[in-house]
């Protein structure tokens, strides 16, 4: 008895110190397990923290890329308003240039005293590189031509006669070299069309590239300024229907209007026409027509026929 006693004490010994050191064991793991526990979460909190740095830099990265891009489209911005403020100012500045041009080139043909241009062809009422014929006519002023000049019992001449000699000839040339500066003036007013009947024009160069018409009465108004000056350029033929006028407003002059003509110039009967004609063609005149002006051909001949025409200069109505 005794003996299994004393061998269940020591068993039971045995066992309470096996179970003591699975009780340190325990408490050892439970250490270890709680250490590995703080350190993976020190391990993770790192982790965060790193990544939360990372981002926020890369956040004020990019409100710093965004803050430059803003600034630069304020800049473009600012610079494009500048732009075209100046693109405006440039653009005003061309329009009051062009105007200012327009105002010069008149104002250039109103000082240049275009009958100047003339030359001595200026001192004819009639003039032509060919003949000039003008039966039953009463013309006032010179009569010149490089060819015959064919008169009748009924016309009257209050002027002198020159036919083909120097004078003729030094005024053929000088009319020639007016007809070219008068032709290549400046346009400064626009026609309303081909047919000048019914208009009125102020002072200016009118140009048309094809014939002109006259159908009824035209009206230059000289806007008070008696030294305002029309030029009306074409580059084909200027022809009148019977019985049509000019009318003279407001200080206008027939001997400030000029009708530069490179086709023939044709007149019907019965007109009643103010200024100077200076045609690089033929220029004929309709029977019974009245003219303030003169009648000058360049290159061709000049007929008259029953008509009045006075080319003194100093002629108004």
């Amino acid at each position: 008895m005794a003996k299994a006693a004393a061998a269940v004490a020591k068993a039971k010994a045995a066992a309470d110190a096996a179970a003591g050191k699975a009780a340190a064991a325990k408490v050892a793991a439970d250490a270890m397990a709680a250490k590995a526990a703080a350190d993976a979460q020190a391990i993770i909190d790192a982790k965060t923290a790193a990544a939360i740095a990372a981002a926020a830099n890369a956040a004020n990265a990019a409100k710093v890329a965004a803050d430059v891009a803003a600034a630069k489209l304020i800049t473009d911005a600012a610079a494009a308003q500048a732009a075209a403020a100046q693109a405006a100012a440039a653009q005003a500045a061309a329009a009051q240039a062009a105007a200012a041009a327009v105002a010069a080139a008149a104002a250039g043909v109103k000082a240049a005293a275009v009958y100047a241009y003339l030359g001595t062809a200026g001192n004819y009422t009639v003039l032509a590189d060919a003949a000039v014929t003008a039966p039953a006519s009463t013309i006032t002023g010179n009569v010149g031509a490089g060819a015959a000049i064919t008169l009748d019992a009924q016309t009257t001449i209050h002027g002198g006669l020159v036919r083909s000699n120097a004078e003729s000839a030094t005024a053929l040339a000088d009319l020639a070299a007016g007809y070219a500066t008068l032709s290549t003036l400046p346009t400064t007013g626009t026609l309303n069309g081909t047919d000048l009947g019914g208009q009125t024009l102020t002072p200016g160069v009118y140009h048309s590239n094809v014939a002109i018409a006259i159908s009824d009465t035209v009206t230059f108004d000289a806007g008070g300024d008696p030294n305002a000056v029309f030029v009306i350029q074409t580059d084909a033929a200027l022809n009148t229907t019977a019985s049509t006028s000019t009318r003279l407003l407001n200080g206008a002059k027939a001997s400030n209007i000029y009708w530069v003509s490179a086709g023939a110039v044709t007149l019907g009967a019965s007109s009643i026409f103010d200024g100077t004609i200076v045609s690089d063609a033929a220029v004929t005149i309709g029977a019974q027509s009245t003219i303030l002006g003169k009648a000058l051909s360049v290159t061709a001949a000049t007929t008259l026929d029953s008509d009045t025409i006075d080319g003194t200069n100093n002629y108004t109505n």
